[in-house]
Order: structure tokens, then sequence, then C-alpha cells
């Protein structure tokens, strides 16, 4: 009897599962695999179709996503590269490192310009400020430093904790920063002057905050911690909804261009896609139904062009996505 009313149970999981699977479709559209280590960052290239890579090879690389055999190397760093950023209206590119250094890449000259360093630890990731003519970096070291992008200089370095502060987003009205945090709070700065202002802490018993982004088109941030989403009214700062996500930590949140979707990603070798309305689980992208990555997915880029979903991760591949909703 017991065997007949386990079978029936794991039979309705099964269906529920299917059932969850045929929501939406998934396509494996492309697959590169020109690194020799784990990718850390995905960002936009010059143009649509282009993506830059980065990670513990030490190379940047521009993806071409429209003649994949058009790819190529950009630059070639001393340290493994963590963190991207562009300055649009420079042309110019930023590579976070390993040992606290921030490269300054001119795509133009296609050559390294200058290396910038106050930092003690991995430069986990980086913002431009384009209306503000600055850019912020956070850091392993537990600071985050403001600097200039008309003369590369250092405006400002604040020390928040001694944990790692692991990334960054702003807000869609410019006035916000979320800084997610590995002593388990998400740090809210004013962009004016750079002024801590609240401090989510309601990540406390999941420990690190690997990711913190703000909706698109709400007033809520998701932060991403092991294994959780955590969901915060903006306007009160207050906890409204937690979610078990994944099995091990999110390492990505990122929206698609309509802000119709978010997909996450995770150290248990998943992506999973959202609905960014109700916020309910759409469908899986892994190993055994996609062809997925074998290994840890520690970034995903969700493109303009063709609406592809990027993703790179310690299996040293970079794999794009169409997702048909």
């Amino acid at each position: 009897m017991w065997l007949r009313i386990s079978v029936f149970y794991i039979n309705i999981y099964r269906l529920i599962e299917i059932a969850l699977y045929l929501i939406m479709e998934v396509i494996k559209v492309n697959e590169f695999s020109g690194h020799k280590a784990g990718i850390y960052a995905l960002h936009r290239g010059r143009k649509d179709h282009l993506i830059y890579a980065s990670g513990g090879d030490e190379h940047l690389v521009e993806w071409n996503l429209y003649e994949p055999h058009k790819s190529k190397a950009v630059a070639k760093l001393p340290y493994k590269g963590y963190s991207i950023a562009k300055i649009e209206y420079l042309n110019i590119l930023l590579v976070g490192n390993f040992s606290g250094g921030i490269h300054v890449i001119d795509l133009i000259e296609g050559k390294e310009i200058k290396l910038l360093k106050t930092h003690e630890s991995i430069v986990f990731d980086i913002l431009v400020l384009a209306e503000k003519e600055e850019f912020i970096a956070v850091s392993g070291d537990g600071s985050f430093s403001v600097w200039s992008t008309k003369d590369f200089t250092l405006s400002k370095q604040v020390k928040l904790t001694t944990k790692r502060l692991r990334s960054l987003d702003l807000s869609p009205n410019n006035k916000l920063l979320a800084i997610g945090c590995s002593d388990n709070t998400t740090r809210i700065i004013e962009t004016n002057t750079f002024k801590e202002i609240e401090q989510l802490t309601g990540d406390k018993e999941d420990r690190f905050v690997n990711k913190a982004v703000f909706h698109p088109a709400k007033d809520i941030l998701i932060t991403g911690s092991r294994g959780f989403l955590s969901f915060w009214d903006t306007t009160t700062f207050t906890l409204i909804n937690r979610i078990a996500a994944h099995q091990f930590s999110i390492y990505g949140i990122v929206f698609n261009p309509k802000g119709t979707l978010f997909a996450t990603s995770s150290m248990d070798k998943t992506i999973r896609i959202w609905d960014a309305n109700t916020f309910k689980l759409l469908t899986e992208i892994n190993r055994q139904q996609e062809k997925g990555h074998t290994n840890s997915i520690n970034t995903l880029l969700w493109s303009n062009y063709n609406d592809y979903l990027i993703s790179g991760g310690d299996d040293r591949k970079v794999m794009v996505w169409r997702v048909i909703e």
C-alpha cells in the first residue's frame, strides 16, 4: 500500500514537472567554447550582435552572435577578469580584476590606456553613472570606489563592511544604488551623496547576497542569496516575499529587454525563467533537457539582439539561448 501511494505521488510530481516545461520553449542557439577557464562576466558589445566575456583565463573576448567565426580576443589581462562595464559615450571598456585593479581599454585604439588601483581585493562589479560622468566599483575588500570618467581620477572610496561587496545595480530613476554584500545585507546608497540610507537584512540566515537587481517597472528590488530570491518594496524597504528558487547560491539575475521576464542562474548548474509580473517560475534550462551548463553558472546577459539570453559558467562556455514567450 505504501509503495502504491509513493508511486502515485511521484507520478503526479512528474506530470507537474512536465507541464512546467511546456509553459515556455527554450532553444539553444549557439555555444562558444574558446575560453580556457571559467567565465565570470558578460557585457553588451559595441553593437547589439556583439558581447564581451572575461574570466579565469585572463582574456577579454568579443563574441559575435551573428557571425561566430568573426569573434576575437580584445585584450590579454595580467589577472582574472571578474567584471565588465562600458562607457558608451567614450567607447571605453572597464574590466575589474582579481587583484583589485580596473583596466581601462580604449575600444577604438584596441589597447589598454590606464590601470586604476585603489582596491585590495577582487573588483566584483562596475557600474557607469552616465549622467554624473562617473563610475562606481565594488570590491572584496568591503569598499566601493567612485571614479570620474573625464580623467579617471578617484573621487571617493567608502568602506561599508569587512566582508565582500558582490554586486551593483542602479534604480530606474537613477537615484539609488543597491549593493549586495557578503555580510548577509543589501546596502542602499543614494547616488547624489553616495551615503548609505538603508540596510536590508532579510537574507541574514542565507549568508551572502550575491546579486541585487531593481525591477525595471515595479517598485521592487530582487536579491539573490543561497538558493533564495527575496523581494523588497523600494518605497518602504520592507521584505514582501521570499521564495526558494535554486538549490545553491544564486549568481545571476537579469531582465529581458521588454521587462516581461527575468532569468536567474546558480551554482546548481541551472538557469530559471520567471514571469516578471507574477514572479512565477515558467521553465528551467539544465543539462539534461536543454544541454545546458555542466558547472556553476556565474553570469547572465539578456541581449537586445534577437532577445537572446546569454550565460557563462565554470565549464568555460558561453551559451546563447532563445526564450520564446
